[in-house]
């Protein structure tokens, strides 16, 4: 008669610890390592449980991919193993297994104050192309009303109205003649300058 329980090879009580960096709220995959065992006789594999006990009250059966969800930084649940030999004596090993965020996921002050600068940068750098992208545009703007005011045909109508205001004789419109030198009296002198003397005649 088999009488003698199941023995854990490895059954450590030390805290099997994950690093995550996945942020609080999300989830977890934590694959801890299943301990081996043995017996005299035959380990029933069937037979054998994998719990979540956290809540001695309330076992959850698991696998040893355990999805724990992170509620804070640093989260601890409690596994068991129960391993049955063929004629279901069984034996237990419990250990805790660790999920932390809390050296990952937080951002060191010198990355997020280089991420500010960064941002501060890349505004600046839009604002002054933002500026020159205007400026441009009233270049352009100024350049082609000049063009279309030298592409404007000239006002012939306001040149004839002009021209009709000329004195006329009976051959049309009178033509200024040059008046001979022995014709013209000097009165007086108005001024002189670099290019020469203005008179009075």
């Amino acid at each position: 008669v088999d009488l003698q329980a199941p023995t854990f090879l490895t059954c450590s009580t030390a805290a099997e610890i994950f690093f995550t960096t996945t942020p609080l709220g999300g989830s977890f995959v934590a694959n801890w390592t299943l301990p081996t065992f043995t017996d005299n006789f035959a380990i029933d594999a069937s037979a054998t449980q994998l719990l979540d006990v956290t809540d001695p009250l309330q076992p959850v059966a698991i696998s040893t991919n355990l999805t724990v969800q992170l509620s804070s930084r640093l989260v601890t649940r409690v596994v068991r193993v129960v391993a049955y030999d063929m004629v279901g004596i069984s034996t237990a090993c419990e250990h805790q297994v660790q999920v932390s965020t809390t050296a990952a996921s937080v951002t060191p002050p010198a990355a997020a104050a280089a991420s500010s600068g960064n941002s501060a940068t890349v505004m600046a750098a839009g604002g002054a192309g933002a500026g020159a992208f205007i400026l441009v545009l009233i270049i352009i703007i100024i350049v082609h009303k000049r063009n279309e005011r030298r592409k404007k045909p000239a006002d012939f109508e306001g040149i004839l109205e002009m021209l009709d205001g000329l004195p006329k004789g009976e051959d049309g419109l009178l033509v200024p003649r040059e008046i001979k030198r022995e014709h013209v009296r000097i009165v007086g002198n108005l001024g002189k300058g670099n290019f020469g003397t203005v008179d009075k005649a």
